[in-house]
């Protein structure tokens, strides 16, 4: 699990962690005490299947994505992409792609490299 008091903590998704911004005063308490509290979300998965077309990148993938269920879509949710588009996105794509997670309104956004059946 990652915290920090920036809105682009959540970037570390790509990693496979649980990241999210929080405001600097949680933060601050959170790096003093090594303790955070956080209802759990609600979980949206988002499979991407098939082949990209040429310039097509993982930002692309997103704001379709978000395109798809609104800027409000995810609320306070996790959103965890997966499938074999993304699996073989460059970090960079991925990196992009959790940290625009939340422009849908959710919490994160994580990949599990690997795991994502």
């Amino acid at each position: 699990m990652v915290i920090g008091a920036d809105s682009h903590t959540c970037t570390y998704g790509a990693l496979g962690a649980f990241a999210t911004g929080v405001g600097s005063t949680d933060a601050a308490a959170g790096f003093a005490s090594g303790e955070c509290w956080f209802r759990v979300p609600a979980s949206l998965k988002f499979v991407f299947t098939g082949q990209l077309n040429k310039w097509v990148c993982g930002k692309d993938l997103i704001l379709y994505t978000i395109g798809q269920i609104g800027v409000d879509g995810a609320r306070y949710m996790a959103m965890e992409f997966a499938g074999p588009v993304i699996e073989n996105l460059p970090m960079a794509d991925r990196f992009t792609i959790c940290n625009m997670a939340i422009e849908a309104g959710a919490k994160n956004g994580i990949i599990f490299r690997g795991l994502q059946q």
